[in-house]
């Protein structure tokens, strides 16, 4: 027994809904995530330095150093602890991934 066109168009129509939704639902995921890793950050940043009166922030120059270097390093040439670090961040927020 073969399809009418109408089946036909309604099956690839509903194929094409269930893909774009699954790939919705992951970028979403995914978004989250990624929100979820700079919200700890931001949350981390301001636990290391101080609020001004005026509302700006002051970050303490050994922090500012380190994250300098930190973030112009590669992954592969940071130090194993804070390779560990990353892993972590890695398994809590993207684990599903």
């Amino acid at each position: 027994m073969s399809l009418s066109q109408e089946d036909r168009d309604f099956l690839r129509d509903e194929k094409s809904r269930a893909t774009t939704h699954a790939a919705v639902v992951k970028r979403t995921a995914k978004a989250k995530a990624a929100h979820d890793i700079w919200s700890a950050w931001m949350r981390w940043q301001f636990q290391c330095g101080q609020m001004n009166a005026d509302g700006s922030f002051t970050i303490p120059k050994e922090k500012v150093d380190r994250w300098q270097r930190q973030m112009t390093t590669e992954f592969e040439d940071l130090p194993a602890e804070e390779q560990k670090s990353d892993f972590q961040v890695a398994d809590e927020f993207m684990g599903e991934f």
